[in-house]
């Protein structure tokens, strides 16, 4: 889990998640094996996507299993529901 205490637009919340997700890019060596390695970052924001903190984790947990679903290195914002 990553917590950011400084208030981020969605740009500057990308910008630190991108960088995230370009630190793992580059394989790493381990006994003399290469390894890729991944990462899928969920991403919720307080208090649009929740106010207590286990409905943050649960949002972004839920995000970041989405993308695991389409194999894919990166990272998403929570999507909230519509509400009628």
């Amino acid at each position: 889990a990553i917590v950011l205490y400084k208030p981020l637009d969605k740009g500057a919340i990308r910008e630190v998640a991108n960088r995230i997700v370009r630190a793992f890019e580059a394989p790493i060596h381990v006994n003399g094996h290469r390894l890729q390695v991944g990462v899928s970052i969920g991403i919720s924001i307080f208090p649009t996507h929740g106010t207590e903190q286990h409905t943050l984790i649960e949002s972004a947990d839920a995000a970041s299993q989405k993308i695991k679903r389409q194999s894919k290195t990166t990272f998403v914002f929570t999507i909230l529901p519509t509400t009628r």
